[in-house]
């Protein structure tokens, strides 16, 4: 790898980190307001508010953006080396961006969870739901989080198949 794609790599291993950091700090963000809106909240008295079917439908919902995280960013890496130009692949840069919008992509596909769990904690009232989800999202993002040996590989891999 030459010294200019590494620097390259490098920039945008650096503000993907910083757009990693941002998400997860947006979690913890929810979470404090989660916990002090229920501070300020009623609690529920009607038993009429049945959460039976939903709370299924929420976690199935957040189970599925994380899961569906971790099988797009492995379709467009998998298409990284797609013909951009005929019978030209495309140049490591151009497959670095790729690698770089699909962190992201699945950073907020992870984080979405967190959001489900922001919304259904203010429907059923009950701090287990954010909790179960925030760390399903924080798990996710953890499983995706941009390393620089992991990017190197990548790039070297798809050099060395051009």
């Amino acid at each position: 790898m030459n010294g200019d794609l590494k620097m390259t790599l490098q920039r945008q291993l650096l503000a993907v980190n910083w757009i990693c950091y941002a998400l997860i700090f947006s979690n913890i963000i929810y979470g404090l307001a989660v916990f002090a809106i229920l501070q300020k909240l009623p609690p529920l008295h009607e038993p009429a508010l049945d959460l039976g079917w939903i709370r299924p439908l929420f976690y199935g919902v957040a189970f599925v953006s994380v899961g569906a995280s971790f099988i797009l960013k492995n379709f467009w890496l998998k298409n990284a080396m797609s013909q951009s130009i005929p019978h030209q692949p495309p140049s490591a840069p151009e497959r670095l961006n790729k690698l770089q919008s699909a962190t992201i992509v699945a950073f907020a596909f992870c984080e979405s969870s967190a959001f489900i769990g922001v919304v259904f904690t203010l429907v059923s009232r009950q701090a287990q739901d954010f909790i179960f989800l925030g760390m399903l999202s924080l798990v996710g993002m953890l499983a995706h989080w941009p390393r620089l040996e992991q990017w190197e590989e990548f790039i070297r891999m798809q050099t060395h198949a051009v």
